[in-house]
Formats: C-alpha cells, structure tokens, sequence
C-alpha cells in the first residue's frame, strides 16, 4: 500500500490491525516525525476508495482471516469470548465471515469511514524520549486545517446477562508454548 511505501521510507517499523472495537496503525521512527505524523493523520482523515482497490482489499481480507482461523491464540480468546457472552457483539467475528467480505460495496466502506474515522472517535498515543509539546503543536497544527462534520455514532446498548454462557467447556488446539489467559 501507499502507506507502507511511505512508511518504508521513514519509519523503521509500521503496522496496521483492527480488532473487535478499534483500528490501530502504529509506526516507530527516530527521524520524520513531522512527517509520520502529519502523514498518519492525512491518512486517517482521508479516504481513497475505488471498485479496484476495494476488490484487491477483499482478497487480503480473505487471506488474513484464513491465515487467523488457524492460530491458537486467536482460536482460544474467541472460544473464550462465547463461553463468557451471550449477546455482546464481539462474540460475532469482527472479520466477518468469507460471504460477508465478499459481499461488501465501496458505499458501505464509505459510510464506516465516515461514522468512525473521525476525531471523536480517535486516540492519538505517543510513547518514547521524544518533545510533547512539539508533538501536540504538530498534531493541532494538521487538524486546524481540516473542515470537520460531525457524524453521530450510535452505539447500541446491550444488556450482557450476569451468568455465563457455558461454564465449564474445553478446547483442545496443539501449542508449542505454554499460553494462559
């Protein structure tokens, strides 16, 4: 992607995931923080979409989630999710199923965007021996520049029951290193 062609360029590491209730893009870089940062910004606020690059996306999509099925990790917090909640959504897969990929259009991507790449629902972390305040000027510097609307996110409340789904259950998946949970 374009970003981690950039990113290739001026970061010595980067990565992007999304889990049940958050996107993530992270980069580390020692030079161009200016850059990364006005970079990331301009990348979260600004969506480039068309039929092509939403099918290619699909596909990445596909081969992530075949890649994920198989890994304990992931096999053992899910199992965990549906022992423990009946009705909360992320007992669904967040991926969605191979159909449900398959399925999506460039409008309902352009409406996700628009409801939950917004700065009302955005965190900006910063970590390491690096100047704050400097970071914070860059960052409102980017976004005073930018016409903002706001989009209503209705989150739905669910009413999670106090017992358990199942109580006791096992699983049994093959690990090279002891995990717990």
């Amino acid at each position: 992607t374009n970003a981690d062609l950039y990113f290739g360029k001026h970061a010595l590491y980067n990565n992007a995931y999304t889990y049940n209730n958050k996107t993530m893009f992270l980069f580390e870089a020692r030079k161009y923080q200016k850059e990364n940062i006005n970079y990331l910004l301009n990348m979260v606020d600004n969506l480039y979409l068309t039929e092509e690059n939403v099918e290619k996306e699909k596909g990445i999509i596909l081969s992530e989630q075949r890649m994920g099925a198989n890994r304990n990790g992931r096999i053992i917090a899910r199992h965990i999710d549906y022992m423990l909640l009946k009705t909360y959504p992320t007992i669904d897969c967040i991926i969605g199923s191979p159909d449900d990929i398959k399925s999506i259009s460039k409008k309902e991507l352009e409406e996700c965007f628009k409801t939950f790449y917004n700065p009302q629902n955005m965190a900006f972390f910063v970590a390491g021996d690096v100047d704050h305040e400097n970071i914070l000027k860059i960052i409102n510097e980017n976004q005073s520049k930018k016409e903002r609307h706001n989009y209503k996110i209705d989150a739905k409340k669910h009413d999670e029951p106090e017992e358990l789904n199942i109580k006791k259950d096992s699983i049994e998946v093959f690990i090279n290193v002891p995990k717990s949970y």
